[in-house]
């Protein structure tokens, strides 16, 4: 089984506050328009198991998923969680996580106006609710997601696919 993350945008206000703060607040090198700001599981190149702020976990065709949005990048998932596709469908159905993306958001505001470092956990992340870097985050196996943009997740999982990246 191929698990993939995925990372794009689409169009829109939530989208276009997400890669603007990503942009203005993390401070990577990166064009605009190469700034995700959504990402979510695909699973042998046909189907999407995502977290959006409408429907909070859901599974539907990446052939659909596509028509939404626009598709920056793909990382194949070195070691994804053991059992991935239990994992992901253990999420399905949840709601969005909005109190914990709502205090990620605080923090990284925060933290910019005044220089502070990212604190290391999310107390506000639930084991029952989900936004999209916490789906591919728990699939992929990788720890403290909750405080990641999806580019922060996108390099991670780079990083873990190729080793460090400069």
């Amino acid at each position: 089984m191929k698990i993939t993350g995925v990372f794009g945008y689409k169009r829109g206000c939530a989208s276009t506050l997400i890669r603007l703060g990503t942009k203005l607040l993390i401070n990577q090198p990166i064009e605009y328009k190469y700034t995700p700001s959504h990402t979510a599981i695909l699973i042998d190149d046909t189907w999407i198991i995502e977290s959006t702020f409408l429907t909070g976990v859901h599974i539907m065709p990446y052939t659909k998923w596509k028509e939404s949005y626009t598709e920056l990048y793909q990382v194949v998932i070195k070691e994804p969680a053991e059992h991935p596709l239990d994992v992901a469908l253990e999420m399905w159905g949840k709601p969005y996580d909005f109190l914990a993306l709502l205090y990620f958001l605080f923090k990284l505001i925060f933290t910019k106006l005044c220089k502070t470092p990212m604190p290391a956990f999310n107390p506000f992340e639930s084991d029952n609710k989900f936004f999209c870097v916490e789906v591919v985050g728990r699939v992929a196996g990788i720890t403290n997601y909750s405080l990641m943009t999806p580019l922060e997740l996108f390099k991670k999982l780079e990083e873990e696919k190729y080793g460090k990246m400069d």
